[in-house]
């Protein structure tokens, strides 16, 4: 699901300077997941974003995790981690 993501974004014109991490394994809340973190120029703005996809309950689950501060990836969305539920 992110590798396809991806490859959708690097299509578009406004995102031909994408840089792409590797993609990882990694832990969602509890649910395990894959992410990706990559940053792209949009209008002459620095923008870092990540991919987060997990499976729960039967569902596919995509999260896009999106800022202007590299480190606030790691700060900002932890209350959305921390409180989200699958129903």
């Amino acid at each position: 699901m992110i590798q396809y993501t991806i490859n959708e974004l690097k299509s578009e014109n406004s995102y031909q300077n994408l840089v792409m991490k590797s993609i990882v394994n990694n832990t969602y809340n509890t649910f395990n997941a894959v992410s990706v973190d990559y940053n792209y120029d949009l209008l002459g703005k620095k923008h870092f974003a990540r991919l987060i996809s997990f499976n729960a309950k039967g569902k596919v689950i995509l999260i896009l995790e999106l800022t202007k501060k590299i480190g606030n990836l790691e700060d900002e969305f932890k209350i959305i981690e921390n409180s989200i539920e699958i129903n």
